[in-house]
């Protein structure tokens, strides 16, 4: 556990928020030095020197996916790659408002400006979301997220479920068919449980079979547990499968967008450099 808990990304116990002050102080001065000279604006050297960097940053940003997808790649850890990315897009966000002289006043410059909103705002969402979820994903690395195993092993737990119901009394079977199968039987994410933690879901999952069992002769009691046993499983791996969507479905909105403001970027580079 002690280990699992270290290999949780402490985004502020790094060398990066020094770094970023640093930067950010001299990019200040930077800004205030042009501005007394009346030399600040997009078309300026110091406007076309902040532009390209804030692009050059955006650029690098987006090795932080391939980093992703190369596992075992040992270049820097995942979690020191997170941090460069946090503050490297915050960094990219003043150097794109400072190249702007803080005005965007064309229509193709506020186009850009509301994809690189866009960007930056979900960029803040899965800095949070990677602040739980990788890191429950990796206590969790031997189980497969992907659609058809979770549908089978839904199958094989079901299958296993309706074996131990069929060996006990009629009565049994009728209170299995009726208040728990349905429970096993159902494949839908419960996307209540993103609220919350393992142990509260399993928690509600008991607090409902002992209802259950209350109505359960004392000879169906064993086989009962047997298939509260899978039920909980179930609700586990539903829980577990609800985390990868939600992580899946921000990485399908995230990394397009990103694509999209760096296209236009480039597109709006070569148009100043055409015209």
């Amino acid at each position: 556990m002690k280990k699992l808990q270290q290999a949780e990304p402490h985004i502020l116990r790094s060398k990066w928020p020094l770094l970023f002050a640093m930067i950010t102080i001299l990019l200040s001065v930077s800004y205030y030095f042009f501005i007394r000279q009346g030399a600040v604006g997009s078309g300026s050297t110091a406007g076309i020197f902040w532009g390209v960097s804030g692009l050059v940053i955006a650029i690098i940003l987006a090795g932080y996916r391939i980093r992703r997808s190369l596992y075992n790649l040992r270049l820097g850890s995942l979690s020191g790659w997170l941090q460069a990315h946090i503050y490297l897009g915050v960094l990219c966000s003043v150097l794109i408002f400072m190249h702007s002289g803080f005005r965007f006043t064309g229509i193709f410059s506020s186009f850009l400006l509301c994809l690189f909103l866009l960007v930056v705002v979900s960029g803040i969402v899965g800095a949070l979301l990677y602040r739980t979820i990788p890191f429950f994903m990796a206590q969790h690395s031997n189980v497969s997220f992907a659609h058809e195993d979770v549908m089978r092993r839904f199958g094989e737990l079901l299958e296993e479920a309706d074996g131990l119901a069929l060996e006990a009394s009629g009565e049994f079977l009728n209170i299995y068919k009726s208040r728990i199968r349905p429970l096993i039987k159902s494949k839908s994410p419960r996307w209540r449980y993103l609220f919350m933690d393992e142990v509260e879901v399993i928690g509600k999952c008991e607090q409902y079979l002992e209802l259950v069992a209350r109505q359960t002769g004392a000879r169906e009691i064993y086989c009962l547990h047997m298939i509260c046993a899978l039920y909980i499983e179930k609700e586990k791996l539903i829980y577990k499968w609800g985390k990868a969507l939600l992580l899946r479905g921000w990485l399908n909105f995230h990394v397009p967008l990103t694509m999209a403001m760096l296209t236009a970027a480039m597109f709006h580079v070569i148009s100043i450099m055409y015209y």
